[in-house]
């Protein structure tokens, strides 16, 4: 939700997300933010998930294994 007093910005990305987006397993997905993190100090990360399963419990399982095997080793 955007605030009443932002200015709505258009980003143009490029077609490859390998340049612009975090993707893969959660490896991938650590690794790549551990380089962020040790480039630049990253001191929070907010995450968008796309393709996440239909089933609620499956989407769940994903959501909680992200959170064991990413956020819980970047944070620690």
């Amino acid at each position: 939700m955007q605030e009443q007093h932002t200015v709505g910005m258009r980003l143009t990305l490029g077609d490859d997300a390998t340049e612009w987006a975090i993707l893969g397993n959660y490896q991938d997905c650590l690794e790549s933010l551990t380089r962020c993190q040790d480039k630049t100090g990253l001191p929070h990360v907010t995450c968008q998930f796309y393709n996440l399963p239909a089933d609620l419990s499956a989407r769940l399982e994903y959501l909680e294994g992200f959170g064991e095997e990413v956020i819980q080793k970047l944070a620690g």
